[in-house]
């Protein structure tokens, strides 16, 4: 699977929600430290645009075809305040996809 991020969430329900900016952050509790980082984006069902962000460092923009997945390069980060900082930009109304997320702290 993996997370289908929309700029409204649970559309026509009681829990709909818009999200009042362009992007979703997730945030891993880690040590601080140097970290090599990739994601897996892209959406099983749906076409996807996704810009990807690691600590504010661009891991790429990617646009996929439904059932389409693809890996980010990896990256090599530094998080000093104990969260690892993942940021899926958005593009208009399109779907951008999560599926997945590596990381491992790496040596100074």
């Amino acid at each position: 699977g993996n997370a289908r991020l929309r700029k409204t969430l649970f559309y026509g329900q009681p829990a709909q929600c818009t999200n009042p900016h362009d992007h979703y952050d997730f945030e891993i509790n880690v040590r601080p430290g140097v970290y090599r980082i990739r994601a897996l984006v892209g959406d099983h069902v749906v076409n996807t645009w996704q810009k990807v962000e690691f600590e504010g460092v661009v891991a790429g923009t990617f646009e996929k075809g439904a059932g389409i997945l693809d890996w980010t390069g990896e990256k090599i980060v530094r998080v000093s305040d104990g969260k690892l900082t993942v940021r899926i930009y958005m593009k208009d109304n399109m779907v951008a996809g999560l599926a997945e997320i590596v990381f491992q702290m790496a040596q100074e």
